[in-house]
């Protein structure tokens, strides 16, 4: 029984070991990227990905700060869960992701082109939202503006039946 407890104990170390050399790696990318040093950003990323780092005046998006959150390691493969803060330098926009991680030759490298998609998708999430959300907005003020068309040419028709009736005289 000893030895079952052990073996669960040391399980348990490697996955903290682990968890902890995957976290050590994020944050190393995040800080470098928040610091403007993309060339020391670059050596945390996996060799062969096509995404690519930008400085914010080449158009990339500053931040003021990350918050490294749960790591979840699943064999040669990791996340992060991440929150960048101050998003395009504006204070109070935050973006939250998953940072992914891929184990090769025992490092830990960010896989920039996963990560990026993951990045690209939240943003397309916030984008639908605010789109959705102009949307449904424009169209309330369309259908209200139809519904006061409709009243007024109903108001109309009314009037010219009238005139109409009038007209005609009674009886006809």
């Amino acid at each position: 029984m000893a030895t079952l407890a052990l073996a669960f104990g040391l399980i348990g170390c490697a996955d903290d070991y682990e968890s902890e050399r995957v976290r050590k790696a994020a944050d190393g990318f995040w800080t470098a990227n928040m610091e403007g040093e993309l060339e020391l950003a670059e050596t945390y990323v996996l060799e062969g990905s096509s995404a690519t780092l930008t400085r914010p005046e080449d158009g990339g998006a500053p931040f003021e700060s990350y918050t490294l959150d749960k790591v979840d390691v699943d064999g040669n493969r990791a996340t992060v869960e991440t929150r960048i803060d101050g998003v395009g330098g504006n204070p109070g926009v935050e973006m939250e992701f998953k940072t992914r991680l891929v184990r090769s030759q025992d490092i830990w490298w960010i896989d920039l082109d996963r990560t990026t998609g993951e990045i690209m998708q939240v943003m397309m999430g916030v984008d639908m939202e605010g789109f959705g959300e102009a949307m449904e907005e424009a169209l309330g003020q369309a259908m209200e503006g139809v519904a006061d068309e409709m009243q007024a040419t109903m108001e109309q028709m009314a009037k010219e039946m009238d005139r109409a009736m009038k007209r005609a005289g009674p009886g006809r």
